[in-house]
């Protein structure tokens, strides 16, 4: 895989575009006693710009007198969100964990942001929120007028109460501004 995100690398460079950006998981089954490992597989996530067929042929090396061959199966998809975005995507590459860290990325991702801000919510405002979650929906997006809210959860806890967990994304008009 090391190789393989290299070759990419190269060819991005060669063809003058962006540093890679990429999120890799490794996923691998094991034998029924469980000490022996089958069916390694790779999921990555990558910036775009080279074509899929480029990608696909990458995933080959270079054999004395035979040429180029390919290193097993590859099939490059388009990313295709929805509503909250490439979550389910996420949710099927991360799944089953196998005890280790299986997962890596580049160096140079974007971190998320997460915040509260406790500060802009009365008591009275949040149990309202809280009771009626339409209620609760429809001051965030007066709030947030820029984002679009795809869920809003409310949980009590006896040491903290109310925490409203709210998930929201920037509209496509205001990322291309």
């Amino acid at each position: 895989m090391t190789n393989f995100l290299r070759r990419i690398e190269y060819r991005r460079n060669k063809s003058g575009l962006s540093a890679l950006k990429y999120i890799l998981v490794t996923e691998y089954k094991k034998d029924e006693a469980g000490k022996f490992i089958k069916r390694i597989h790779h999921h990555i996530i990558m910036n775009g710009g080279l074509s899929r067929d480029e990608v696909e042929s990458i995933w080959s090396k270079q054999v004395k007198g035979q040429g180029r061959q390919s290193l097993g199966f590859v099939n490059a998809d388009r990313i295709q969100p929805n509503k909250n975005g490439i979550e389910a995507l996420c949710r099927y590459i991360t799944k089953d964990p196998q005890g280790k860290k299986r997962w890596s990325s580049s160096r140079n991702l974007k971190r998320p942001v997460s915040r509260t801000n406790d500060f802009r919510y009365s008591l009275m405002r949040v149990k309202k929120m809280a009771a009626d979650p339409a209620y609760g929906k429809l001051m965030l997006e007066k709030m947030y007028p820029k984002y679009e809210i795809s869920k809003v959860e409310s949980k009590y806890y006896e040491l903290t109460g109310w925490h409203i967990y709210v998930k929201m994304w920037l509209r496509p008009a205001v990322r291309q501004e």
